[in-house]
């Protein structure tokens, strides 16, 4: 596990950005595509914002996403509109966008895996986040669902989660996510956090004692994860 840490926000979007670019382009020129999964929220969008416009061969690349609410994709926490608005536009328009599902479709997993079955996987770069809970992804603590989408054997790629209600959760419970088993068959895992309350959550992820999410999944395969942080 690499930890990067920068003076300002716009320094470390600057710095995951190159990174992110030199990875997807890399991937292309020797597998012939690339694939790039990423979460929603506000400390990725100038991420977003900043690497729409780079010259990468995006018709070459798919983009997915780590985890989507169960609402319409009108709705103002869509995670799939969210991507649509920051990423998917400029240069990055060109780009393979692979729902976790549509407006049409049931929210379920058997659609997630279907799709997402037809990128070319393992991702070469997975964007996470953590929430104030210790969550990532969709993988909240104690969610029904939670011990099937943390298995480290799963084979499959996405999985259903009910979260128990929080200020984190928001009215939003029903989720799909990557199962930790995706993410960590992930070439590169990037964990893009801010703020000195994220750091401090993190450091007690980090501790021998702690049970949350995003330790459990660190755990599973920590040489591929990146951790970067800004105030």
């Amino acid at each position: 596990m690499k930890i990067f840490k920068f003076q300002t926000r716009e320094a470390m979007v600057a710095v995951l950005a190159e990174k992110t670019k030199y990875c997807l382009k890399r991937a292309i020129e020797v597998r012939g595509h690339a694939s790039w999964a990423v979460s929603g929220g506000s400390t990725p969008l100038p991420l977003f914002e900043t690497i729409s416009t780079a010259k990468i061969p995006w018709s070459k690349t798919y983009i997915a996403l780590v985890d989507e609410r169960c609402v319409p994709i009108s709705h103002a926490r869509s995670n799939t509109a969210f991507v649509q608005r920051h990423l998917l536009k400029s240069n990055a328009a060109e780009a393979v966008f692979v729902p976790m599902r549509d407006g049409a479709a049931a929210c379920t997993p058997d659609y997630a895996n279907e799709h997402y079955a037809t990128m070319p996987l393992p991702f070469d770069r997975v964007l996470l986040g953590m929430g104030g809970d210790g969550h990532t992804a969709s993988l909240f603590p104690d969610a029904d669902g939670l011990e099937n989408a943390m298995d480290g054997e799963s084979a499959a790629i996405c999985a259903a989660i009910t979260a128990k209600k929080s200020d984190t959760t928001g009215d939003e419970l029903d989720r799909l996510t990557l199962t930790a088993a995706e993410i960590c068959r992930a070439r590169t895992i990037d964990l893009m956090i801010t703020g000195e309350e994220k750091m401090r959550i993190f450091k007690e992820a980090m501790t021998v004692e702690s049970n949350s999410p995003i330790s459990r999944v660190i755990r599973m395969a920590p040489e591929k994860f990146e951790i970067y942080w800004s105030p």
